[in-house]
């Protein structure tokens, strides 16, 4: 199977990113159809997912998908595997932040559970079922969208978001050291801040960030 170079990520023919509808996700969306991937663009906003595939012209499909629920995820592999024949690549993008209330006491139960569903099981389901169909194979790339949160804590930072990005970094170690053997290759992707559409809900919270430290580039 040919295979083309995108940065340091290698890249194959078929890609599943959930998350794509918008901001970093979409920008990678562009970045793989641009380096000959095919893409499956994999989120819970439909608008926002067809508009990014209509923009990709054929390269790309959009799927339906809430990344909590494990049949929805088992549904894109299975998806991708019957349309294209394999899967080389799952880029675990989707997450949210929910900003409000980023005092631990005020931090409400039912906010953790969901941020921690979307963002740690939803990637966890996603490295589940992409190694189902990697591991035959003998070959894949696992990917997590973690940014710089894994890593620090800021005093605005919800704790919500900060724990399930941490969390992604322990889940890339120990996937990484299982699947090495199986000839997939599992990694974090840690970026800094982006002004995407998340961004935005966050600030208009109240949470007050310098300029600089934003860049516009994934919007």
């Amino acid at each position: 199977m040919q295979t083309v170079g995108i940065g340091r990520v290698r890249t194959t023919h078929v890609n599943s990113l959930t998350g794509g509808s918008n901001g970093i996700g979409a920008t990678t969306a562009r970045k793989f159809v641009v380096e000959g991937a095919y893409v499956y663009v994999v989120d819970i906003d439909e608008e926002g997912g067809v508009k990014v595939c209509q923009e990709l012209d054929g390269n790309a499909s959009f799927v339906k998908c809430e990344v909590a629920i494990e049949t929805h995820v088992k549904g894109v592999v299975d998806r991708a595997m019957e349309e294209k024949g394999c899967l080389d690549i799952m880029m675990n993008n989707a997450g949210i932040l929910h900003a409000h209330g980023n005092s631990i006491a005020q931090v409400s139960v039912e906010t953790w559970e969901r941020v921690i569903a979307v963002n740690v099981t939803g990637a966890m389901l996603g490295m589940k079922h992409a190694t189902r169909v990697m591991i035959p194979c003998n070959s894949g790339s696992i990917l997590f969208n973690c940014n710089v949160l894994g890593l620090m804590k800021t005093d605005n930072a919800s704790h919500r978001y900060m724990v399930s990005k941490n969390t992604l970094w322990g889940l890339m170690k120990s996937g990484a050291v299982e699947l090495a053997k199986e000839g997939i290759c599992v990694n974090v992707v840690s970026s800094f801040g982006f002004v995407t559409k998340m961004i935005e809900e966050w600030l208009m919270c109240g949470v007050i960030c310098d300029d600089k430290y934003f860049s516009q580039d994934a919007c």
